[in-house]
């Protein structure tokens, strides 16, 4: 059989489990939606699976963030949480919204002033989100990480 890839070269990257989600590291639940977006395609090269991997935890570790900040803040716009992570507006947007479809945060109904003036949507965690929180404290007590660090 050739070991060689349809580029040519010689390399065949190892694909076995590639779209298989990455655990999370944070204690928190891997969501059915996470598990079903691949972000890399089967014959993309192993670099592209490597910063596939990376990306879907770093969107991981941001969801961690913003779950804390809301559990600290109680209720939290965009900027807000943004301020209390250290992440950009745009992360904690793209994150907000994983967390919603996720069934972990939901809006209050309010709207709150943003760094710009302008009303953004004030954000709570859910009772699901709660629990998901209460678990991933009970994995950092295990794992010795629970400083509280973001």
């Amino acid at each position: 059989m050739d070991n060689t890839n349809p580029m040519g070269n010689g390399f065949q990257p190892a694909l076995t489990g590639m779209w298989a989600p990455a655990k999370a590291s944070n204690g928190l639940p891997q969501t059915d939606r996470q598990q079903a977006e691949p972000r890399a395609r089967r014959h993309d090269p192993a670099t592209s699976h490597m910063a596939a991997n990376e990306a879907r935890t770093l969107a991981s570790e941001h969801k961690a963030k913003v779950l804390r900040a809301l559990k600290a803040l109680g209720t939290a716009g965009k900027d807000q949480i943004a301020r209390h992570t250290g992440l950009f507006g745009i992360q904690v947007s793209r994150r907000t919204s994983d967390l919603r479809d996720d069934g972990l945060i939901e809006a209050t109904g309010e709207l709150v002033k943003s760094d710009a003036g302008r009303k953004e949507t004030a954000w709570r965690l859910t009772a699901a989100g709660a629990m998901a929180m209460e678990a991933a404290g009970k994995h950092d007590a295990r794992e010795g990480g629970a400083d509280g660090r973001s």
